[in-house]
């Protein structure tokens, strides 16, 4: 039960991702498509065109905003921060971040996690109970 879509990446270069059917459908229900695109894109301005990046950073952060969520880095991108680090927390597999991000690096991927800081704790935990004993 998973729509394979195409979206158009960072430098212009196309992915394939995979969605679950609920999720398009529950997005489809909340939004109004007003404005058909020639290129099939879901999300086009009232001119049928793309979304900047800018204008999208906007909604996501006047949408947290309203949401009580204040950070200091509160556009999209913190977003798909958010998923990795969460998606990384919960299957522990790093590669599999690196795929579902379309990164070409597991370096960048690792930077999207924020794991190296839980594991900093740790080993900052760690030391704390050996020099204890």
């Amino acid at each position: 039960d998973l729509y394979i879509i195409r979206i158009r990446a960072k430098g212009n270069k196309y992915r394939v991702v995979m969605i679950k059917k609920e999720l398009i459908y529950d997005l489809l229900k909340n939004v109004s498509i007003n404005y058909m695109s020639k290129d099939a894109l879901l999300f086009v301005n009232k001119k049928g065109t793309p979304l900047t990046q800018s204008y999208v950073s906007r909604i996501v952060e006047q949408l947290l905003f309203h949401a009580g969520i204040r950070k200091q880095k509160n556009g999209a991108h913190m977003l798909r921060h958010t998923f990795a680090t969460l998606l990384y927390k919960k299957q522990k597999d790093l590669v599999l971040v690196q795929e579902a991000l379309g990164h070409a690096s597991l370096n960048t991927s690792r930077i999207y996690t924020h794991f190296d800081n839980d594991k900093l704790k740790l080993a900052a935990q760690v030391a704390k109970e050996l020099s204890d004993s």
